[in-house]
């Protein structure tokens, strides 16, 4: 489902995260998370995609 999800263009997702209850592995543009690692996913920052 996710994949779909990300295969519309308008909607502009380029990397997925699913929690899950197994090892941290990455499939393609998917990342997959041990639930525990919930607390270290966050945004990034504006600052990143200014361009100077």
């Amino acid at each position: 489902a996710l994949e779909k999800l990300m295969s519309v263009k308008e909607y502009d997702i380029e990397d997925g995260i699913i929690l899950c209850s197994g090892n941290i592995k990455r499939e393609k543009k998917i990342l997959y998370l041990p639930w525990y690692m919930v607390s270290f996913i966050t945004q990034p920052s504006i600052d990143s995609y200014i361009v100077d």
